[in-house]
């Protein structure tokens, strides 16, 4: 059995994956594979049309904002959050939210992070992971 990728596209390599049995039959399977490097670029590229939909302001983190920052990754999976404070507590509130989320940053630049959570049921009509794909 042996591996062979070719590059096919922009952001995509096909590898196909070849098999040879003892009785001369022999099998061909081409699948989509995408390494994480060009996964955090495709959906970069999906977050530059995506405007902010929660923003953290002098408060921080509440209850509500946390609910909201939920229902949001829930519907939409990779959501643009503004987050306006100075260096230092944007990056402490980045952190927390990362951590009460369980979510994954994608990109953070100045006051605007892209984050992402997969869900286990996607919404076809809502997910920003489907609609922009």
């Amino acid at each position: 059995m042996f591996c062979e990728p070719t590059l096919t596209g922009f952001r995509f390599f096909h590898v196909t994956i070849t098999s040879a049995y003892a009785n001369g039959v022999q099998y061909t399977f081409l699948g989509l594979a995408m390494n994480p490097q060009q996964q955090k670029k495709h959906y970069r590229a999906i977050g530059h049309q995506l405007s902010p939909i929660v923003t953290i302001a002098g408060n921080g983190l509440t209850e509500q904002v946390l609910t909201e920052l939920e229902r949001a990754l829930e519907d939409h999976e990779l959501i643009k959050v503004r987050i306006t404070a100075d260096r230092e507590d944007r990056k402490q509130l980045l952190a927390m939210l990362l951590e009460k989320t369980e979510a994954e940053i994608i990109q953070a630049i100045g006051g605007i992070a892209l984050i992402l959570r997969k869900s286990q049921a996607q919404k076809p009509g809502l997910s920003n992971l489907v609609r922009y794909s």
